[in-house]
């Protein structure tokens, strides 16, 4: 694949909606985008010399936001998201995304995964009911088994997962290390500014990596993160979709040429090699009418 191939295939995607191609920085490539339907009608764009203004009708300062994280550089070649969120070209790289994430620039309460020279970005709020509790119940049992196991450490988010080896830079949902994994090298912990004494970074491949599924992830955690953490070497995926009437839980592990569902027991279970245990997630109603997760093993 040619430079100009890979470099009109890159590009910036926004909440898992905005997507802007990274080769319309070139005038003409931004006329033919810009009066295309590649740009979506609920946007508005503009290209200054080597800024890529986007305008959006969320005004994306998510959250209820309106402070900037830094003052906005106008000679930064990049993209200028509602004059909030700049993103430089630089960023379009593996070491330049890392450089980027943990500088003092990048806003903490945004989460990023640079994958084949693309970037996603999303500061969509939590769902409450279909992510956020049922994060903290896997997060609240699978802590328990690992301590009174002593299998390792277990990391949610903000962690970032560094994997030079197939070209990513992501902060999953969950993860697991095993102490195996620290002895052999497979995994190393390292910091996000070298000297810094702060360790914010794993590099390598855990032995276990989890994903919930939100409306702005969807295609990120059943594709893109699929196919990148098999290339990364990570023997054990879990992907978890609470959204709709049935929870959809799902352990691959890892084949020769991708990952592989394990099939359910009678009762349900599916086995974990990661964890050597079998796992099945329940919900029911609560005393207010909302949902309670439980994370069964045996």
């Amino acid at each position: 694949m040619s430079t100009a191939t890979r470099t009109a295939q890159r590009a910036l995607t926004i909440n898992g909606r905005w997507r802007l191609p990274l080769d319309i920085r070139q005038f003409d490539r931004f006329r033919a985008w810009r009066f295309s339907d590649e740009l979506p009608e609920d946007c508005k764009a503009t290209l200054a010399g080597e800024l890529i203004l986007l305008e959006t009708p969320d005004n994306l300062r998510w959250g209820g936001r309106s402070d900037r994280p830094h003052a906005v550089d106008d000679d930064l070649p990049g993209f200028l998201i509602d004059d909030w969120l700049q993103v430089p070209f630089t960023a379009f790289t593996f070491d330049g995304f890392r450089s980027w994430i943990h500088s003092d620039d990048f806003p903490t309460t945004m989460k990023a995964t640079y994958a084949d020279g693309s970037i996603e970005i999303d500061m969509s709020p939590e769902e409450l009911e279909s992510h956020g509790k049922l994060k903290v119940q896997l997060v609240v049992r699978l802590g328990a088994l690992i301590e009174k196991e002593q299998l390792g450490d277990l990391f949610v988010e903000r962690t970032t997962l560094s994997c030079p080896k197939a070209d990513l830079n992501t902060e999953p949902d969950i993860m697991f290390c095993s102490w195996q994994s620290y002895r052999s090298g497979r995994v190393v912990p390292r910091e996000g500014k070298e000297g810094s004494g702060r360790y914010v970074e794993i590099a390598g491949a855990p032995d276990l990596v989890i994903e919930i599924i939100s409306n702005s992830s969807e295609a990120k955690d059943k594709r893109t993160l699929n196919r990148k953490y098999w290339k990364a070497g990570i023997a054990e995926y879990w992907l978890i979709d609470a959204r709709g009437d049935e929870i959809d839980f799902q352990i691959y592990w890892r084949g020769k040429r991708g990952y592989q569902p394990v099939e359910p027991d009678p009762k349900g279970y599916r086995r974990s090699a990661a964890l050597n245990r079998k796992f099945r997630i329940t919900r029911r109603l609560n005393p207010i009418g909302r949902y309670a997760y439980r994370l069964l093993h045996r």
